[in-house]
């Protein structure tokens, strides 16, 4: 009996190994900073899988969203409802569903995803249709999973700068935010925008505290000191308001996406404009930390 036990499970043993969990498994967690745009100074978002449940007539999870002033205070709070079909994931929004990611895509694909206005910025985004082709495809270890990312290419907006997916990654998501979000506007390092994911199984942490606050005061110091930082010929250039440094150099420090140091300079105090030549760090986005030696200023910067 034993014997025939065991031919059995040696027998299911293939399907349990290569069963994939569904994304956001009921108890999954994302935190995201919030950049000075969303309040008057730098609070978090956190989304939670809570239940299972229906709703138009699917099976689905119910998400909830609470967003988090600079002083812990709730700003806001919302759900919605998202599921699984194949290689997609579904969410809600104003009683439908619209897709949200395609982990199924291959290299020169093209992905169409509603962008929910009044999760984003209603003024500038109502009725956004995303549309992006796919320009790579990787697959990534975390937590010893094997994991397939997705990268696009960055769409041509001449009005403004829209929402975008710079990559997603099965289990995690968006690499900045949960639906699509542009970088450019954020001003988080330390807590960058997407700061943290947990479920049962993976525990993915881009940063030691996942629901870290910053004070306004620390964006309206950040504000003061930087006038602008943009790259040109090779060049990353920082312009400084000099009557906030108090040091005689700035230590530059550039930081990939996975969180790994990658360079570290440091610059003699001599005028306005600091410029780093960034011909030998490779293409991408980075963030990048300014010690001031009165402030140690977060930014994000693409090298292209």
């Amino acid at each position: 009996m034993k014997r025939f036990t065991y031919f059995l499970w040696v027998l299911s043993l293939p399907a349990l190994v290569n069963t994939q969990e569904d994304f956001a498994p009921v108890g999954a967690e994302w935190y995201y900073g919030m950049d000075v745009h969303y309040s008057s100074g730098s609070g978090y978002q956190h989304f939670i899988v809570e239940k299972d449940t229906t709703y138009l007539d699917k099976l689905c999870k119910k998400v909830i969203v609470t967003r988090y002033g600079p002083y812990g205070n709730i700003n806001g709070k919302f759900n919605f409802f998202t599921y699984n079909q194949d290689d997609s994931v579904y969410y809600s929004y104003h009683e439908n569903f619209y897709l949200l990611y395609d982990f199924g895509l291959e290299i020169g694909d093209t992905i169409k995803v509603r962008v929910p206005s009044d999760y984003y910025k209603p003024e500038e985004y109502e009725d956004t249709l995303l549309i992006q082709t796919v320009s790579s495809i990787e697959t990534v270890i975390i937590e010893g999973l094997s994991s397939k990312r997705i990268y696009f290419n960055h769409p041509d907006y001449t009005d403004y700068f829209g929402p975008y997916y710079e990559y997603y990654t099965e289990k995690l998501g968006g690499s900045h935010y949960f639906f699509p979000y542009e970088w450019e506007y954020a001003v988080e390092l330390i807590e960058p925008i997407f700061r943290c994911y947990t479920d049962s199984v993976i525990q993915y942490k881009l940063v030691s505290t996942c629901d870290a606050l910053r004070p306004p005061e620390y964006i309206n110091n950040y504000g003061s000191v930087i006038n602008k930082i943009w790259i040109s010929d090779n060049y990353l250039n920082i312009s400084i308001n000099s009557d906030k440094i108090i040091s005689p150099n700035l230590r530059i420090t550039f930081i990939d996406i996975s969180g790994r140091i990658i360079y570290v300079t440091d610059i003699d105090y001599n005028s306005d404009i600091y410029s780093i030549n960034v011909n030998e760090i490779s293409k991408g986005m980075y963030f990048i930390t300014i010690d001031t030696g009165t402030f140690n200023i977060p930014y994000k910067i693409i090298i292209p």
